[in-house]
């Protein structure tokens, strides 16, 4: 039962935690523009083509498989099986419909509903707007990948140099392709990058609690 208190607390977690920044970057439009008509088109909460949808889910596809790689090769199993993964709750309390519905709320609401909101859709646009594309797109990608070896380090276990390397270089590289979809073939809609994000956070547990 741990793992699933763990599970349900994460997902709880999320709902606040995507609360609260639609309601920062709600009161960032209204302070800036001076109204609350244009804010989904703001942030790029539209829909978009099929096309840069599938694109986005290969790259999705791509990312795990070689995240699975490196981790296997650098012997990250401890660190993606700790008992505060997804993969840890699924080992322990099995495949069933209620955990696989556990882990799908969890990746499509708890985590990359609130990051995509901000990361792509507040942050990476503003900075873009004053930066240009690659410089806020690169400093958008460069600030995701460096929160997430943050997050990792704060799990206490012990990783050689080149983990943090992998742990700094795979969310890196896919918050810049996530943008880059987004912005290049998807007119500006998130939509894309929150496919990759979430259909990322939904297979993953399961590849790991299925492989490791």
């Amino acid at each position: 039962m741990g793992g699933r208190s763990v599970m349900l607390s994460q997902i709880l977690s999320g709902l606040i935690t995507t609360t609260i920044i639609l309601g920062f970057c709600l009161l960032f439009y209204r302070l800036r523009h001076k109204k609350f008509s244009g804010f989904l088109n703001y942030i790029g909460a539209y829909s978009t083509n099929l096309r840069s949808v599938l694109t986005a889910t290969l790259l999705a596809i791509s990312v795990l498989l070689c995240s699975l790689v490196g981790f296997s090769y650098l012997g990250l199993q401890n660190l993606v099986l700790n008992p505060n993964t997804p993969a840890w709750s699924l080992r322990l309390n099995g495949f069933s419909f209620r955990e696989m519905g556990n882990i799908f709320v969890y990746a499509w609401v708890g985590t990359a509903l609130w990051e995509e909101i901000f990361f792509r859709g507040f942050l990476a646009k503003r900075l873009i707007a004053r930066m240009g594309f690659f410089s806020g797109n690169l400093c958008q990608a460069v600030i995701f990948g460096f929160l997430h070896v943050l997050m990792y380090h704060a799990l206490k276990i012990y990783m050689l140099p080149t983990a943090y390397i992998l742990l700094f270089s795979i969310p890196t590289l896919l918050a810049y392709g996530m943008v880059y979809i987004n912005e290049r073939e998807a007119a500006g809609s998130i939509l894309p990058g929150y496919v990759t994000h979430a259909v990322l956070n939904t297979l993953t547990p399961i590849a790991v609690a299925m492989f490791f």
